[in-house]
This record gives structure tokens, C-alpha cells and sequence, in this order.
């Protein structure tokens, strides 16, 4: 801290006059003068202090700022990453329908020819049976 403007000859001339021996006044006022000086801060202290705050406080603001643009780019480059899996997962997605929507048409398509095939040898059987009736008849 810087050296405080005390005037210890008027404070020591104060205490003469209420009072105090020269020896007690001067004591009084030299130890008036190391307490003042030891523990109060002067405009010029103030003002070192205010400038030094201020110094950190504009420090603190870019550290700030930096950390916000870091935190955008991140947010940023999150966004794309998530817009490009979530593409990744639509194709996915239609891709799964595709192949569905295909087998459906398989499974269908087998179905159709396991109807026609039964039809078919439904179709036999009657055939041999009518047959085998009409044998039948004539034999008996």
C-alpha cells in the first residue's frame, strides 16, 4: 500500500491540548500513523485495485467468449453429426421397409403357387377318382 497522507504534528498538538503529555501525544499519534498506514487504503490504492480488477474482469469476459464460440462450434458440429446419423438411420429404415414389402411380395407370390399347385392335384384327385368310380361301375 501506499504511504497515507496522516499529519501526525496536528494530531499530536490535538491530543496536547486535551490533555496528553508531548511524549503520550506524540507516541499516540506515531502509532495512529503505523495502524493508518498498515491498514488503510489510499484513492492511488483504490484506484491500482480497481485497474487490476478490471484488467481480470476483461480477462474473465475473453475467456468467457472464447468458451461460448468453443461451445457453439461443438453444439454445431453435434447438430451435424446427429443430422447425419439420423439420415443413416432413415435410409436404414427404408431400406428395412424395401426388403419387407419384398419378401411380402415372395411370401405372396409362394403362396399363389402353393393355391394353383393344390387346385392342381386337388384337381388330379378327382380325376383318378372319377376314373377309378367309373372303373368301379363297370366292373361291378
Amino acid at each position: 500500500m501506499s504511504v497515507t497522507s496522516f499529519d501526525t504534528l496536528t494530531y499530536a498538538k490535538l491530543l496536547q491540548e486535551a490533555g496528553f503529555t508531548a511524549q503520550q501525544a506524540e507516541a499516540q499519534a506515531e502509532a495512529l500513523r503505523a495502524v493508518v498506514d498498515q491498514n488503510l487504503a489510499t484513492k492511488q490504492d483504490l484506484k491500482e485495485m480497481e485497474t487490476r480488477l478490471d484488467h481480470k474482469i476483461e480477462l474473465v469476459r475473453r475467456d468467457m467468449k472464447e468458451m461460448d464460440t468453443g461451445l457453439r462450434r461443438d453444439m454445431k458440429e453435434m447438430e451435424s453429426r446427429t443430422e447425419v446419423r439420423l439420415k443413416e438411420l432413415d435410409a436404414k429404415i427404408e431400406l428395412s421397409r424395401r426388403d419387407t414389402r419384398e419378401m411380402e411380395t415372395r411370401l405372396m407370390l409362394k403362396m399363389e403357387l402353393m393355391r394353383r399347385e393344390t387346385i392342381i392335384w386337388l384337381g388330379g384327385m378327382i380325376v383318378v377318382a372319377t376314373a377309378t368310380l367309373g372303373v368301379l361301375m363297370k366292373v361291378l
